[in-house]
């Protein structure tokens, strides 16, 4: 993040992409931590609408990816 001369802040589009990569990690790894303490059995799914999202690319080299990509029916390559 930056400011302008105007001292206005300009938030950079990695930034914002950082932050949706955080937030979807959080989502990713909660689940899991709540399904294994409820000790829900079975395997997420990963749909088609997840890959239109561009979620593989907030995903890829995180450890929620690598938990995607484990235990995930129909998961990409991350």
């Amino acid at each position: 993040m930056t400011t302008t001369p105007g001292a206005k802040i300009s938030i950079h589009s990695h930034h914002a992409r950082n932050a949706l990569s955080v937030l979807l990690q959080f989502a990713v790894l909660t689940t899991h931590g709540l399904a294994n303490q409820l000790s829900i059995a079975g395997r997420f799914r990963w749909s088609a609408k997840m890959a239109a999202a561009g979620w593989e690319g907030l995903l890829r080299s995180t450890p929620a990816g690598t938990m995607v990509m484990k235990n995930w029916k129909n998961a990409p390559q991350l």
